[in-house]
């Protein structure tokens, strides 16, 4: 996921606005303070019974909202492929249970292979906390792809 966070100067992109929602209740602020700069805006794909409500609760926290038009994948396409990476290799092969607590104890021990250990080759393959790490110190010299 920062791998695709970075490439699209800091603004968040993930495919539902369910998956987004809960990330702007005071319970769950501590996902948006685990990424490693400011979260300044949230880019999502539209069509969701939670629209409404997703888009207050984004004004009530300043948080500008880029909603794409339907049916543009390419516009999406880093979290597309995301999408495909983390379901060939974690809900394919390590979630084995649909309860949620269970469930993310299992994600949160995802999001740190996929952040920390595992290799991105579109990143030279470093991993996404190298490549932070590594911009942080240098923003000229950091580059993906």
């Amino acid at each position: 996921m920062l791998e695709y966070l970075l490439s699209q100067d800091k603004s968040v992109g993930l495919e539902l606005l369910e998956r987004l929602l809960p990330l702007l209740h005071e319970s769950q602020r501590p996902m948006l303070e685990r990424f490693p700069f400011p979260v300044k805006a949230l880019q999502v794909d539209g069509g969701s019974e939670f629209a409404a409500e997703f888009e207050q609760a984004c004004q009530q926290k300043q948080l500008p909202l880029f909603v794409l038009p339907p049916k543009s994948p390419k516009l999406n396409a880093h979290v597309e492929r995301s999408h495909r990476t983390h379901h060939e290799e974690f809900y394919q092969v390590h979630a084995d249970s649909d309860q949620p607590p269970r469930l993310n104890h299992q994600l949160r021990h995802w999001e740190h292979t996929y952040n920390c250990v595992r290799p991105h080759q579109s990143l030279a393959y470093l991993t996404p906390l190298e490549f932070v790490t590594r911009w942080k110190n240098n923003p000229r010299k950091a580059k993906c792809h």
